[in-house]
């Protein structure tokens, strides 16, 4: 997976992921309301998946998680996710 928000901020992990959104394992914090960019990659044989989300909450101190609203993803893009 490959992750876009905070300058320096990673992705350490997914927790979970379901219809709406996915909670993430952060290398620092990120701030409620901002954008970011997801891709995920399902299969190494396929296009990795481009999703646009937008931080609902996070953690501020350690352990850093987020929980992520999806944007503008259609159905077929979320059903190859899932």
């Amino acid at each position: 997976m490959r992750y876009a928000g905070e300058p320096g901020v990673q992705c350490t992990g997914i927790v979970n992921i379901g219809l709406g959104g996915i909670r993430l394992s952060l290398s620092g914090s990120e701030k409620p309301g901002s954008r970011v960019q997801l891709q995920i990659t399902v299969d190494p044989e396929e296009q990795p998946i481009d999703i646009l989300g937008q931080v609902v909450w996070a953690r501020t101190a350690p352990p850093y998680e987020a929980g992520i609203r999806f944007l503008e993803v259609d159905a077929t893009r979320l059903r190859r996710v899932l």
